[in-house]
């Protein structure tokens, strides 16, 4: 009996232990889940995915922005889309929002932690080479120097017939004429020398600038029916070597005559009045003085000129009319007359006749296609020469 009631007491002594260890296990597995399960974002930095600031996007809600579209919702029983969102991490893509939607009030205030746009930097002005500006600044301040652009001819200076044409002369009297020399942003001087004397004359233009001589011109001949008469005509450029033109002329003045050159094989038959590329100058205001009525707007010279490179080819000049142009000590009246080029490359040339006789030129600007900025005088003085 003494061991029945030994075992039994033994029995009911163990069952509270046994329940005991059991709940003990209990709590210990909710205390776990509660501490590593429902905190466990706190840790995933060890993990290796530390949420770190340039990557966390962090939305903060303005809770006066956001009133009027909460008044403003039209279903207001979803007051959850008008809270602040939750925490998100990078790469989530962000939920829809109705707010702005339902108001046309302003949307929250979002802000990004850690994460920072450069400003653009200023873009620096370009540079100007100081010889350029000073050229630049030289042309609107020289009350002497004439517009970089080429004038465009008006919709009426048509082209006539392309054809040299014998006209009256007055022959002006020896004069040495100084001009301001502009070729693109290179400024000089030029100084063209006529010298007729006892039926011969010669013409010498030339064009310095930085003490370089840039171009020397000479035409040499005498006189016939059509004017100026060259025989030889040289043209030099800066460290180039001198190229002529000869006119052959028929002593017994039967036939028209031929032009040849020194450097190419080319020859041309000469036409009446026929003039090189510096005679002309002289030419045109022989004409002008003889025949005025021709500087009349739409009047028309023609003639036939010479190069020294192997080049002949009619010009024809067509008036533009009366101008003024500013200069000192006053202004000067003119005809303007214009040279339209008949190829995209052909010579171009403006040129402004004094309107009072031997109508010397006041300035010319001669040009070779499109981009080239084209050789300019502007006359400063005349003189009687030397």
């Amino acid at each position: 009996m003494s061991t029945q009631g030994s075992d039994f007491g033994s029995v009911r002594g163990a069952v509270p232990r046994w329940r005991r260890l059991v709940l003990a296990a209990i709590c210990a597995g909710l205390l776990h889940w509660l501490l590593f399960a429902g905190v466990g974002p706190t840790f995933t930095a060890f993990e290796g995915r530390a949420q770190e600031p340039a990557t966390l996007r962090v939305r903060t809600v303005d809770a006066v922005a956001l009133a009027p579209a909460v008044e403003a919702d039209p279903n207001p029983a979803t007051p959850e889309l008008h809270a602040a969102p939750p925490l998100k991490r990078k790469g989530d893509k962000p939920a829809p929002s109705k707010i702005a939607k339902a108001s046309p009030a302003p949307a929250a205030t979002e802000t990004v932690t850690a994460v920072q746009t450069p400003a653009r930097p200023a873009v620096a002005a370009t540079a100007v080479p100081q010889g350029v500006a000073a050229a630049v600044e030289s042309s609107r301040s020289d009350p002497v120097s004439p517009p970089t652009q080429d004038p465009e001819p008006p919709a009426a200076a048509s082209v006539g017939p392309d054809e040299a044409q014998v006209y009256a002369t007055v022959i002006p009297a020896p004069a040495v004429l100084q001009f301001r020399m502009r070729r693109g942003i290179l400024y000089g001087n030029a100084e063209l020398t006529w010298r007729p004397d006892q039926g011969r004359y010669e013409a010498r233009l030339e064009a310095r600038a930085s003490g370089l001589t840039l171009l020397t011109q000479v035409s040499q001949g005498g006189f016939d029916a059509a004017g100026l008469a060259p025989q030889r005509f040289t043209d030099k450029r800066f460290r180039s070597s001198a190229v002529a033109a000869n006119f052959q002329r028929p002593e017994s003045g039967q036939g028209p005559g031929k032009v040849t050159f020194s450097a190419s094989q080319a020859e041309f038959a000469l036409q009446p009045g026929a003039q090189d590329r510096l005679s002309w100058m002289i030419q045109l205001p022989a004409i002008a003085s003889a025949e005025p009525q021709r500087l009349a707007a739409q009047g028309r010279i023609s003639m036939q000129a010479i190069g020294a490179r192997g080049d002949a080819t009619t010009w024809q000049f067509i008036s533009l009319g009366e101008e003024i142009l500013p200069g000192k000590p006053a202004a000067v009246r003119v005809y303007r007359l214009q040279r339209v080029p008949q190829t995209p490359y052909d010579t171009r040339i403006d040129i402004w006749l004094d309107a009072q006789a031997p109508h010397w030129p006041v300035r010319a600007h001669l040009s070779n296609g499109a981009n080239d900025p084209g050789f300019e005088l502007w006359r400063i003085d005349t003189t009687e020469p030397r």
